[in-house]
């Protein structure tokens, strides 16, 4: 969660100087990303993959 933050605020908030702090792998020195996984069968996925649909709490909140 904590690389994805950065990754969003690298990407909308940085300034002309750059990020404050970037995320390096140790061992290569690497930048280091977040990267979408399913959870059920621990497969990569690119973001056309994924779908999203409402929750029984979000379809609560929205009928009450």
């Amino acid at each position: 969660m904590i690389i994805t933050l950065m990754e969003w605020g690298d990407r909308h908030l940085a300034g002309e100087a750059g990020p404050p702090r970037v995320a390096e792998h140790k061992d290569c020195g690497g930048h280091v990303v977040s990267q979408l996984v399913c959870e059920e069968c621990a497969r990569p996925l690119p973001v056309d993959e994924v779908d999203s649909r409402a929750t029984r709490s979000e379809l609560s909140t929205v009928a009450g």
